[in-house]
């Protein structure tokens, strides 16, 4: 397991939605994600936080850091 966390779940997990989506487009930098993409890898998030935790990801100012 990685030692890097996001919100008790394994950062390489994260990096491997965000490596698999940029594969899937063709590009090498993270930079030329199109705001679409984001919307997407965004939506891949949360099902990576989902998977991990067993419940949806956090929203809303009760929820807050």
């Amino acid at each position: 397991m990685s030692l890097w966390q996001v919100m008790g779940v394994s950062h390489s997990l994260f990096e491997h939605e965000l490596e698999t989506l940029k594969a899937a487009q063709g590009l090498v930098l993270d930079t030329d994600l199109t705001t679409e993409d984001l919307k997407e890898l965004v939506s891949k998030y949360k099902g990576v936080y989902r998977k991990a935790i067993g419940e949806d990801f956090p929203t809303g100012e009760s929820s807050s850091f």
